[in-house]
């Protein structure tokens, strides 16, 4: 896969955007080990449907959804409907892909952190995710070939992330055992200041919740 980025449009250029009617962008990954569900929870939101065989992401995998959030504060008096554009970057949890995925960090506004509330390790791994993130999160860029990215999001400003710990459904449906308690969840989620959701993929229990308020919270910080 080529190593592309997007340009999308900046904090700066939103209003402008919108009143041009041009509607603005935000940019949004996923991150996690192999097989905790990352695209599994994007395909359950954006395409309504649950995708019951594993198939693992190779490098990235993209897609776009058109959705309707709050309108940023500053605008008075607030228009009755006002959409952005959500580019989602679901990448690969292998460390085969790090070199492909590091590039893709660059400039987001939101990350779903994702794991799977059946497999500890999948838990431990969270704060190996975060090191990751926060190293490629502002490096510089060179080549790529894709363009410059326009980011809305101040380099000295932290994306806004959000926990998605997932296969709730397991542990109700006679599937494995839970491996990661509720409380364990939300007190790392806490601890770093994230938001939390318990979720399911399969069911689609709480994935809608859990999307809007991440896109909800990214227009309000970064438009």
């Amino acid at each position: 896969m080529a190593k592309t980025r997007p340009t999308h449009s900046s904090s700066a250029s939103a209003s402008a955007s919108v009143a041009g009617g041009v509607e603005p962008r935000i940019k949004i990954i996923s991150i996690g080990s192999l097989g905790v569900g990352k695209s599994c929870v994007i395909k359950r939101y954006c395409e309504g449907r649950f995708v019951a065989k594993y198939i693992p992401t190779i490098g990235i995998d993209y897609g776009v959804k058109r959705v309707g959030v709050r309108a940023p504060a500053h605008m008075s008096p607030a228009p009755p409907n006002f959409f952005v554009r959500v580019n989602f970057w679901d990448m690969s949890g292998s460390e085969e892909f790090l070199e492909i995925r590091n590039e893709f960090y660059y400039a987001a506004e939101g990350v779903l952190i994702v794991y799977d509330v059946t497999d500890a390790a999948s838990f431990a791994a969270l704060d190996a995710w975060v090191a990751e993130m926060q190293t490629y999160m502002n490096a510089a860029r060179s080549g790529g070939g894709g363009g410059e990215t326009v980011s809305a999001r101040p380099a000295a400003k932290p994306p806004v992330v959000v926990v998605c710990a997932n296969k709730v459904d397991d542990e109700v449906d006679g599937g494995r055992k839970r491996a990661v308690s509720e409380a364990d969840g939300r007190r790392w989620a806490e601890g770093h200041g994230y938001k939390y959701f318990e979720v399911s993929a399969c069911t689609g229990l709480h994935v809608a919740e859990m999307f809007e308020t991440l896109f909800n919270d990214v227009v309000a910080a970064f438009m």
